[in-house]
């Protein structure tokens, strides 16, 4: 395999409700190596209660990981993004919050799982007008979506790539998403994959095995493009 990019995790410490310490961070890098992982985007949520943090606070935390990582992980690529949590009132009050991958107008944004579908298709349609490329994450957590397969044909349709966790490729929860995510992986609708990590523990930032699940069903060809290749693409400002 070539080297995978993690394009959706919580390492940045004391940001959100992911990495507590520069300690753990440094840990879940460990990790994330060792699994083969060579780009991490780091993506810390936009939303209630981090929504009023200072931006230098999310910056500075980058910049603080970055120097550690020149000096113990060279080869590692790292780049800040973000995760938004969709919400109108962002949108229309305080746009400034939001940031793209890299530094692009790829923006990685989350839904409620309880979402109905109406809002997840609003939410996109308005995101896309406030000038942004739209990557859905995680995918298999909205139930409307997991239940009603033809959905992810309309999300598609909205100029949409799909985001999946790497750990519900290993290990759904449930029969419904591990159906839901075989039919993904064979009809080739995922575009990146991404660890969703937030500690060492319980969620943490490895690849490999879902990488594998992927190429024994779909191909080395597919897994390629959407652990590795894809990726890219996002850093560059592109969805396809």
């Amino acid at each position: 395999m070539s080297g995978m990019i993690d394009v959706h995790c919580h390492l940045l410490p004391r940001v959100d409700d992911g990495s507590s310490s520069m300690e753990e961070t440094k840990e879940m890098i460990r990790i994330a190596v060792e699994d083969g992982i060579s780009n991490i985007i780091f993506t810390p949520h936009i939303r209630r209660p981090w929504l009023e943090r200072p931006m230098k606070k999310v910056t500075d935390a980058f910049e603080q990981v970055r120097t550690w990582v020149r000096e113990v992980y060279p080869d590692l690529g790292i780049y800040l993004g973000s995760e938004f949590d969709y919400s109108t009132s962002v949108l229309q009050e305080t746009p400034e919050k939001l940031y793209g991958i890299n530094g692009t107008s790829v923006m990685l944004v989350e839904f409620k799982p309880n979402d109905r579908f109406e809002r997840i298709e609003r939410g996109i349609e308005a995101v896309e007008m406030a000038g942004y490329d739209v990557v859905l994450a995680h995918i298999e957590r909205y139930k409307c979506i997991v239940s009603d397969y033809s959905l992810v044909k309309r999300v598609l349709e909205l100029g949409v790539v799909i985001q999946v966790n790497a750990d519900d490729i290993v290990k759904p929860a449930g029969f419904s998403q591990k159906r839901f995510m075989k039919k993904l992986i064979d009809q080739q609708q995922i575009f990146v994959v991404g660890t969703d990590a937030h500690d060492t523990k319980y969620r943490r930032p490895e690849m490999r095995e879902a990488y594998h699940i992927v190429e024994k069903r779909a191909g080395k060809e597919y897994a390629e493009r959407i652990f590795c290749q894809n990726g890219r693409l996002l850093l560059e400002g592109e969805i396809g």
